[in-house]
């Protein structure tokens, strides 16, 4: 005998995306996608996924933790209102949002634990906080950003009319090339 295949939850997971029909089936959502836990009208107090996500070392962490494991992490993955951010509601902004959130987290932390060490005096703490800082600021690989362009548009005529106003004021003729 075979058992009955159990369906992943994905939307009934969230008091944000539960349907009716499955409240009136007796089911509750286990999470909200909002960034803080969320006292709601129908389920009292959930905790935030995101929330969840962020307190959790690393994404498997998170997945063995919190979820039922790699098939559902996947399958919440390939809904587009989880992966991009759910149109409905503003607060999730999609799960590429809480991966650079979770790097910039790391980073505070590797910041401020050098920090620490640095002014205990440790010089290899020091230089390392020294690397990330000029790593901040350092430019980007890959095509530049719109900003950059811009600026770079806005030098560029600057200098040629800095280079014009110098023609006209040393009073230089124009050399027309030979003509054969």
């Amino acid at each position: 005998m075979y058992k009955k295949k159990r369906r992943i939850p994905t939307e009934s997971l969230f008091s944000e995306r539960i349907k009716k029909h499955q409240r009136d089936k007796g089911m509750s959502p286990d999470w909200t996608l909002k960034e803080r836990s969320w006292d709601t009208l129908y389920d009292g107090e959930l905790p935030s996924l995101y929330e969840a996500y962020l307190d959790s070392t690393d994404e498997y962490d998170f997945i063995t933790t919190h979820l039922e494991g790699m098939g559902q992490w996947e399958k919440l993955l390939k809904c587009k209102w989880f992966f991009e951010g759910d149109k409905t509601e503003p607060s999730h902004r999609g799960i590429e949002a809480w991966r650079l959130d979770m790097i910039s987290r790391d980073r505070s932390i590797a910041k401020k634990t050098l920090l620490e060490k640095a002014k205990a005096g440790n010089a290899s703490a020091a230089t390392s906080l020294a690397n990330l800082i000029r790593a901040d600021h350092a430019p980007t690989k890959g095509r530049p950003r719109e900003e950059d362009l811009i600026k770079a548009a806005q030098a560029k005529v600057e200098d040629e009319e800095a280079f014009a106003d110098d023609i006209s004021r040393l009073n230089v003729v124009k050399i027309r090339p030979a003509s054969n």
